[in-house]
Order: structure tokens, then sequence, then C-alpha cells
């Protein structure tokens, strides 16, 4: 008789013949979509979480695997499957411990030397953070500093976001310690984001995502702020927003299928990137890149006739979920503002460039992810607020709080943009130096290799919509770090620059601007994964072509080679060598050994001479050791000075820290009369001073006298330092 009962779906526990049972029988195939007793062919049931069918003997269990169980099994999948995707961060990492090799070599002792005195700095951030949590004190300001003032952490790059949570590191291993995982991991993980977005929604060509992720952390001026600026380097979480603002924008990633049936573009990374490039300003017609063939169902639904074809000329969509995304985003927002204000900016710029130029280029697509874009950014700002705001309040109103920093007009030489910077293979220490402020600001150095390959790219690649927008980031970003007067080339004049529109205004008013050349570093690092795809495109193409095999190979691999070539010329001369270290001064006997106690009474401070500031900061490595004990008048930080409260580099001056410095640096002794002692005593006064410590160091001689001369008395010789007690 025939079976009259329903054929049902296999049960997901039982895969042999004996239902329910979880045991297959010995010999017994089962293929997908056959009935297990009857053997008959059915319609496979719903989606199941885990497999219909387990290819082994053992028993499965009943359960639904936990959350937990298939993070585990993802996890082990990525591993076993997919050692490449996991070589790309370690090849990162790599590469950022070659270049700290000689900082990792001798962390007790080895300073990077072009951070001039910015190591001192960051290692006091991340140990006085340290410090205040763990004994529970506010994290947004200390006395620390410019005894008895104070300093307003929250105004300074203390980098909140990375140095709280790593202060159990800092308690049990040290300061330095932290700064080089900072520096070191830090720049691995930024590369690695940059890789992870681009090939997420630019290319799937992992050879160029690495290139792109490479050049968007290891860029000419990345490196030369990894010296010192971890605020402006550790940049993990601007691609995770970028992330999240493209997903509000419906932005589906290059490997999906279509989401739904929508006039909107595939995306801004997608669809022009793949070579639709000659799409009008309203290209509601053109053939989407994931376009389902001709007889395949469309994703909404089974069309037929002219509605089918509709659904398949419209290009791809993620469904909308603005609760969602905005409050990733309004999380993510509040990190970042806790790890680098700074950048943040300087990322928002670059990306509302990059969006107003996409948008010209794209406007069905704007206006479709204009409402979610919005709705999305409005409930991150309502997650991001409250998170952030007392801290906002206390970096702008709170005590020692300042208006703008004074630094006056700092923008890149036009010829910055194309010479090779200082740690470059083929760079020049004394051209980078008469280019840039510092060390630490050789903010542009791109080099003119690079700069022609990249024209080349733009030239060959422009009909595409993403290199048009691409493009227009990286002009638009490198005129503005060029600064409110712009030289011409061998000329003594100058023409007004685009960037005295923004120079006046709240928070542009303290960006130094030429490090916004430092936004076309990812923009650049795009490029070069779009340009390196298509040579890989082209290159297979090739390989299918016409002629025999031996012929179509030689064809392909010219291709790559020759654009090996012209990579390697662009890239090679600024790839950086290895940063230099030296080794630090040893902190005064006085104070490793603990004698200061003798003479700093609690609400004392103990005074360096001269004291520590932007220009000699090797005191704070005396506070760090000495965990906190006394406090520094004087410091290296930011804080206001005058009635308006604007913003300067160190304490307000004082006429003996005034005097006293320029004996450091000149050599020699002033003339010291009445009025110069009495305020002296003034000075010593107002900073609570318990003693006067002069450790060994150019011109010491000459500061010992001077201070005798000040103080009327002889100082002591105290291991290898001098010691007035004046408490």
């Amino acid at each position: 008789m025939t079976d009259n009962r329903p054929t049902t779906a296999p049960e997901p526990d039982g895969v042999g013949t004996r239902r329910g049972t979880g045991i297959r029988e010995p010999g017994q195939d089962v293929e997908p979509g056959q009935d297990v007793q009857s053997g008959q062919g059915v319609q496979p049931g719903p989606r199941l979480p885990w497999p219909r069918i387990r290819p082994t003997g053992r028993a499965r269990p009943t359960e639904r695997p936990t959350a937990r169980g298939r993070l585990t099994a993802r996890l082990r999948s990525a591993v076993r499957r997919r050692p490449a995707a996991l070589a790309v961060p370690v090849g990162y990492l790599l590469a950022s411990l070659l270049l700290y090799v000689h900082l990792w070599a001798d962390l007790d002792r080895r300073y990077l030397v072009d951070s001039m005195r910015d190591q001192n700095q960051w290692e006091w951030f991340f140990a006085v953070t340290a410090h205040n949590v763990l004994n529970l004190d506010n994290p947004l300001f200390t006395v620390q500093q410019n005894f008895p003032s104070g300093v307003n952490l929250m105004a300074n790059t203390v980098m909140l976001g990375l140095s709280v949570p790593l202060a159990p590191v800092t308690a049990l291993f040290g300061p330095t310690v932290t700064w080089a995982l900072v520096l070191t991991g830090g720049l691995a993980g930024t590369a690695t984001a940059w890789y992870w977005l681009i090939r997420k929604y630019l290319t799937r060509d992992r050879a160029a995502a690495v290139l792109g992720g490479a050049f968007s952390a290891f860029a000419p001026p990345m490196i030369s702020h990894a010296n010192a600026h971890p605020n402006l380097v550790v940049l993990f979480a601007i691609p995770l927003i970028i992330d999240r603002l493209l997903r509000l924008c419906g932005t589906p990633p290059i490997t999906a299928p279509p989401i739904t049936a929508s006039p909107m573009p595939a995306s801004p990374m997608t669809a022009s990137a793949t070579g639709h490039g000659a799409e009008s300003a309203e290209p509601e017609s053109a053939e989407p890149e994931n376009a389902e063939p001709e007889s395949a169902e469309p994703a909404t639904g089974p069309e037929k006739g002219p509605e089918k074809r509709a659904a398949q000329s419209s290009e791809p969509r993620l469904p909308p979920r603005p609760l969602r995304d905005g409050i990733v985003l309004g999380l993510l927002l509040a990190w970042q503002i806790f790890l680098g204000e700074e950048s943040l900016l300087l990322a928002a710029t670059g990306m509302l460039v990059f969006a107003v130029a996409h948008a010209c280029m794209r406007r069905t697509f704007a206006r479709a992810a204009l409402g979610p874009l919005l709705r999305g950014v409005g409930i991150a700002t309502v997650v991001c607020l409250p998170l952030v705001a007392y801290p906002l309040y206390w970096q702008f109103a709170g005590d020692q709080s300042y208006r703008s920093i004074l630094h006056g007009p700092t923008g890149n030489p036009p010829l910055a943009l194309f010479e090779f910077s200082a740690r470059a293979l083929a760079g020049d220490v004394q051209r980078a130096a008469a280019l840039s402020m510092n060390p630490t600001e050789q903010n542009a150095f791109y080099g003119w290799p690079l700069a022609s390959l990249l024209l080349g790219t733009v030239l060959l690649l422009w009909d595409r919509v993403a290199v048009r927008a691409l493009t227009w980031t990286v002009v638009v970003a490198a005129v503005l770090s060029l600064g409110v007067s712009i030289p011409l080339a061998f000329t003594d004049t100058a023409t007004p620059g685009p960037w005295w529109v923004l120079d006046k205004l709240p928070l542009f008013e303290s960006v130094i601007e030429s490090r916004y050349a430092m936004v076309c570093a990812p923009a650049i690092g795009m490029l070069l994964a779009l340009a390196w795809t298509a040579v890989a495109e082209s290159a297979r193409a090739a390989a299918a072509g016409e002629g025999t095999e031996r012929e179509r190979r030689k064809r392909a691999l010219v291709m790559r080679v020759a654009a090996g070539v012209a990579l390697t010329a662009g890239l090679l001369p600024i790839v950086p060598r290895p940063l230099e270290a030296v080794d630090r001064p040893a902190v005064p006997q006085v104070v490793a050994d603990g004698t200061w106690r003798s003479y700093v009474r609690p609400g004392q401070s103990l005074v360096p001479v001269p004291l520590p500031s932007p220009g000699e900061a090797s005191a704070l490595k005396w506070q760090i050791d000495a965990d906190f004990g006394f406090p520094l008048p004087g410091g290296y930080f930011n804080g206001p000075a005058g009635p308006d409260r604007v913003g300067i580099y160190g304490a307000v001056p004082r006429p003996t820290n005034d005097l006293l410095r320029d004996v450091r640096y000149t050599g020699r002794i002033p003339q010291i009369g009445p009025d110069q002692q009495r305020a002296a005593r003034e000075d010593l006064r107002f900073w609570r001073a318990g003693a006067l410590v002069l450790a060994s160091q150019p011109n010491d001689e000459a500061l010992r006298i001077t201070v005798q001369r000040l103080l009327g008395v002889e100082g002591r010789r105290v291991g290898d330092a001098w010691v007035w007690d004046v408490g």
C-alpha cells in the first residue's frame, strides 16, 4: 500500500534509520533531502542553525548549541580553514615590532630619541592614570604636575580609553611597558582594522587589502607620530566607526548577495569600485555587481517578466537597522573620544569630504541613505552624550581648563608633500627638518615617486566613482594641510589657503593644520588597494584570453611583474627604518633610594633645577620611580594662561624658573641681586618647596652657583646630585 503519511525533513537529532536515536546505521549513507525511513527524496525543511546530517556515527546532542559553543566553533573553524586571515594581523604585528625593535631591546633604559620629551610625558600620563584609578582618585585631574595649581588631564591627551583599562599592566610592569605595548599593538591593530574594512567593502583581493591596510597605518606621517603620539597612530576604532556609518547607509559587504530590491546603488565602495565608473549621476538602471543571473529568483520574491527584470536591475541594499547600528556607533564614538579627540576630528573631516564627493556623483544613493543615516547618527548621539558629557564639561570648564592652544601657523610647505621623511629609506634628516616643525610633526613626506604612481593610478581608474571620491579626499586634505598661507614655490610670495575658513572655528582653532596630511594616508591606501585589484583582474582576464596557454600565462605574468615594479618604485623609498633609541638619563640617587623623604614632607613639593618643562621633562621619570610620593612644580602639559584662559604648553612662567632655564641652555651665570633673591623666595613659597635637587646635566656647575647665590646657602652633595633643604 502507498504510505499517505506526509513526509517530513529529517530530525536534527536523528540521522540514521532509527529515528530520534541520534545513531546512524553502519554502512548507510544519507543524502540531504532524503527521508531516512522511506528513502524517498523530500523537500528540505526550514533552515536550522546546525547541520541536518552529521557525517559520522557519533551521537549528537539534542539541545541547541549555546552562544559560547557557536563562537568557539567559529574560532576553531577560522584557525583551521583560514590561516591566511590570521597571518595578516600577525604580519602587521611583526612589522610593528621591527619598527620598535630598539625600544624593546631594553625597556628599562631605552628612549625613543625622536620623541624628544614626549616619551617622558606619555609614560607619566599612563602612570598617573594608573595611580589615580588604583587609588580611586579623580582620573580627570591631578596636582602631581604644576603643583599646586594642578593639571586638567581631560584637556590633555591621556588616552583614558586605553590608559584606564591598562592600569593594572602599568602598575605591575611600569609605564614604559604600557607605552611600548600601546605603540606596537596600536599600529598593528590599526593596520588590521583598515585591512578588514578594505576587504569588506572595497576589494576581496587579499593582497590588495593587505597593501591598503599596511599603508594606512605605516605611511610616513604615521611613522613620524609613532615616535611620540599614540593618540594619532592608535586609530583602530576609526575603521569600525566607518563600518557602522556604511551599515547605516545600507551598504552591504561586497560578497553579500542582493538583500532587497531597491532603486539604490549598491554602495559607495562596491558598485563604484568594481568597474561601474561610467554611470551617470542618476544610475537607477545600472547593473549591480552582485546581480542575479536571468534564471535566478530575485531576493524579494518570485516576480516574473518586467517585475523580475526591474528587481534585478536594482542594486542591493541592507535593510536599515538604525537602532542597533546607532547604539554601536555611539559606543564607538565615545571610546574614540577617550582615545583621541583630534584624530576623530581629522577623520570626521575626511569622511565628510568623501561623502560629499560621492553624493555628488551618486545622488540616488545619497538620497536613499540620508534618512537611515540621520536616524542612526541621532541614536548614536543619544548613546554617546551621557558617556562623555561630564568629561567634556570638565575638559572645557573644569579646573585648569583652557579655550584653545596657541601654536601659530603650522601649515606644511608644498614641497613637504613630495619629499621623504627623516626615517624613510630615501630620507635625509636635514632636508626633512627644514620642511617640518620637528621630527614628530613630519606630517606629509609621501615622496614624489608615490605621487607619480598615484597620478597614473587615478588617470587609469578615473571612471570609477570610488577612485574619484578618494582622490578628492586626498586633494582636499593635502590642501588644508598647507595652512592659512600657502607659499608659492621658487618665489617669496604666498597665497591665502582654504584653512583660513576653519582657522577660527571652535575645535579647529586648536588643530595643528599640517596634520591634515595624515587624512591622506588611508585614502591613498585604498587607492593602492584598488590599483592592485585592477592589476589582478586584468591579469586574470589576460590569462583567460586568446592564444595558447603559454602565451596567456606570459601576458598575465608580465602584467603582474610590471605593476609590481611600479608599486615597488613608488613605495620602497618611503619604507621606514626602525626608530632610533638611546639610553635615558639615570634617576638621581636621592630619588631612587628614597632619600628625598628626609627633605620633602607631606604637602610639600620637590623642585628640580631647572623645573620640568616642554623643553626638559626628565624629572617626570623621577616622580614615577618615587611612586608619586611628591608633587612637582612646572611640568610638560597643556594648561591655561592669563585671564582669557588661552592654552599654552607647560606651566605659567615664573621669574625663578625662567632664570634657571636660561642658565641651563646658555651656561652664563646672571647677576643675582636682592630683586632676584626676593623673587626666588616668593616662587619657592608658591611652589611649597621642600627641597631643590640639581641632577647631573649640561651646565650643571653654572646652575649650582646660580642657585647658591639665589638662596644664599651652600647645597649638599647627596650621591650624584646637589640638594638644598628649603622646607
